[in-house]
């Protein structure tokens, strides 16, 4: 597309518009001939005149020719009204512009390409500066009101038509971000303008847009949003935040140095999961350096406790988060999840623990309802796994379930090592959340709690729940969320899953499939209740690494029981009306039931109790089992769930067998 003005051509009377269309080639297949025409008046400021902030799609002046415009083409008061107009992104040879420019001949390209835009501000006093995130290919020149603002990928003195970029940018484009301080800035009309030079006068492609922001000095926070959050939604962002402790509480004073995106932000060829990679909501800078990237970059909104029923006394907020190559989540200032990162401190500098290639981590996390405020701060960190590293992704998506966390970062968990030729379990450590490690470092750590001096292929975890009569009445499925790095087996009563493992008996040295892939940090799965039951309930997880020197190991685990319809309770907490006593009592009959049965459950606790459910059939051996659920150990089994492990010699066989009772 191509928009010309065509003012000074005008006379008056009638006038003539005339057309000729070109084909290629005689052989050519296809012809397509499209116009339309607007009367605009004073143009000048409609078109050019653009109040902030700007996105990448403006529509801006542009010069192409062999020969440059004059010398003073960068000033605010040069007459750019003979220049042709589009919108960005523009240039040619690229399958995203919007804008096709002159290029000169195949042979003999147009060496630099001039844009202008300008911008009106009636006061500057509580601007701090402006930013101007830039696409281009291959070197850019940017001037604010007739200064140079900063240069990329070219050579430092003077600049002429005929200066040659350094080198060829690296793909479609590339990007990075100029800082105008306030001092260049004037109040009534600004311009910006750029030139963008070839490296060869050959070469194939030119990429031209701009987007710009101001930054204010005092800060307003964003008004919060309402869940669900969806994608294509604004989010704050920032590439230095880090340096203050308190970024992710959206303190005032704390966001001069944020600005306002769309998700997904990024940039590179990383796609999602749901995302083609192709629309960007915002392409972020990668800073001024492609060889030596910024580590970190931060995200962060608000959003308002959902209003819900009284009666609904638990429900969660899923968040589903796709993210290349690292990520740490906070609400209100206090880390809820941790995706792709190690096992210490966080910091500006801090690097991913593996690198993502091709497709963004999918990670689904549950944040419990009752830990929300009236006003709430969700925050994300993003790292890099390489300064060198090509590529950044970022989306995320939250939504409330009705349901309550059967598994929480808080609940304890039990872990060990297997050794790799006995299959003896090590002793058994307690831990919270997420447990593993992602580097050498951290792995003589780990093992050195087993008094272990080498690697081992092998390691187990138990996370335990527990679930009454009302859980079953109430929930339609346990929703499981899970992290783990190579391979994994999960049991719940019976093997409920596997990925990344081969086929058959998997005992203690049975090597996982394949090393981490981007889809293993977030695995979901739903279990019908029917794998659940009264009582204590026990996940057990065998993680496999790929190989005996394998340098990482992770494993993490949620479960939210889920209610699925929808349904709202109508349940009051006390009979107000005397009309509505009768519908109170109805309501509440099933939980006058599940009391009176928990109270006789819980008069005759103490009494023996003697067992007679069959060993869970399973397709498995009995070696290819965990101890804890082998068909010898059935009784501990039921001593788990039922927590009866009273009987010393039941105690002593229970600790030793599962590990757990004790």
């Amino acid at each position: 597309m191509i928009i010309v003005d065509v003012t000074n051509l005008l006379m008056s009377g009638s006038n003539i518009l005339a057309v000729e269309v070109h084909q290629h080639s005689a052989q050519s297949t296809d012809l397509s001939f499209d116009l339309e025409m607007n009367i605009v008046t004073n143009q000048a400021n409609i078109m050019v005149e653009q109040p902030l902030p700007w996105s990448f799609h403006e529509v801006w002046r542009f010069f192409a020719d062999s020969l440059g415009p004059a010398q003073d083409w960068h000033h605010t008061n040069y007459n750019d009204q003979m220049w042709q107009l589009g919108h960005s992104e523009l240039g040619y040879g690229s399958y995203k512009e919007l804008t096709s420019i002159p290029s000169g001949s195949v042979e003999s390209r147009y060496t630099t390409t001039y844009f202008r835009k300008s911008f009106r501000l009636d006061d500057t006093s509580n601007i701090a500066n402006l930013v101007l995130d830039t696409n281009f290919d291959d070197g850019v020149v940017i001037y604010l009101n007739g200064h140079e603002v900063g240069r990329a990928n070219m050579p430092s003195g003077s600049i002429t038509y005929n200066t040659l970029a350094n080198q060829a940018a690296e793909g479609n484009f590339a990007h990075t971000t100029f800082v105008a301080p306030k001092d260049l800035l004037v109040e009534g009309i600004n311009s910006v303008s750029a030139e963008v030079h070839q490296h060869n006068i050959s070469s194939s492609d030119l990429t031209f847009s701009l987007a710009a922001r101001l930054v204010s000095i005092t800060y307003t926070p964003p008004t919060p949003m309402s869940l669900p959050l969806q994608s294509s939604v604004s989010w704050e962002y920032s590439y230095d935040a880090g340096v203050s402790p308190t970024w992710m509480n959206h303190e005032s004073g704390v966001g001069t140095n944020w600005v306002s995106g769309q998700t997904p932000f990024g940039y590179g060829s990383t796609t999602s999961l749901t995302n083609s990679g192709t629309d960007l909501g915002t392409v972020l800078s990668f800073g001024s350096n492609a060889e030596n990237k910024l580590v970190s970059t931060y995200f962060r909104t608000r959003f308002v406790k959902p209003e819900l029923p009284e009666c609904v006394r638990t429900f969660a907020v899923q968040i589903e988060m796709d993210v290349d190559d690292g990520a740490v989540v906070y609400l209100n200032g206090v880390e809820v999840y941790r995706a792709n990162m190690g096992f210490g401190e966080v910091s500006t500098d801090t690097l991913a623990a593996r690198t993502v290639g091709g497709i963004a981590m999918r990670h689904t996390f549950f944040v419990e309802g009752r830990s929300l405020q009236s006003i709430n701060a969700l925050s994300v960190s993003v790292h890099q796994a390489d300064v060198a590293s090509s590529d950044l992704y970022f989306d995320l998506k939250a939504k409330v379930v009705l349901g309550r966390l059967a598994i929480s970062p808080r609940n304890v968990l039990r872990y060990t090592v297997v050794d790799d030729d006995t299959g003896l379990e090590g002793q058994f450590i307690s831990a919270q959340g997420r447990v593993g490690y992602t580097n050498e470092e951290e792995k003589v750590r780990f093992l050195s709690r087993f008094n272990r001096d080498r690697s081992t292929i092998t390691t187990r975890y138990r996370h335990f729940m527990y679930l009454d009569k009302k859980d079953f009445e109430t929930y339609d499925r346990l929703v499981l969320s899970t992290t783990f790095d190579d391979g994994v087996v999960f049991w719940l009563r019976r093997e409920i899953a596997r990925s990344d493992m081969p086929e058959g008996e998997i005992s203690s040295n049975t090597l996982a499939l394949q090393q981490f892939e981007y889809d293993q940090l977030g695995r979901v799965y739903a279990l019908n209740m029917s794998d659940l039951r009264v009582g204590r309930n026990v996940l057990f997880a065998e993680v496999h690494q790929v190989s005996s020197a394998s340098s990482d190991l992770e494993f993490a685990a949620m479960a939210l029981l889920e209610r699925l319809d929808g349904k709202q309770c109508s349940c009051p907490d006390k009979p107000v009306r005397r009309a509505k006593r009768a519908n109170y009592r109805q309501c509440h009959k099933v939980k006058q039931t599940t009391t009176r049965e928990s109270t006789e459950t819980t008069s005759t606790k103490k009494t023996p109790v003697s067992f007679t459910t069959e060993p869970v059939v399973t397709t498995h051996t009995k070696a290819s089992l965990p101890k804890c659920l082998s068909p010898d150990a059935v009784l501990c089994g039921h001593l788990l769930n039922f927590k009866t492990c009273e009987d010393p010699q039941m105690l002593l066989d229970c600790g030793k067998l599962c590990g757990v009772c004790i």
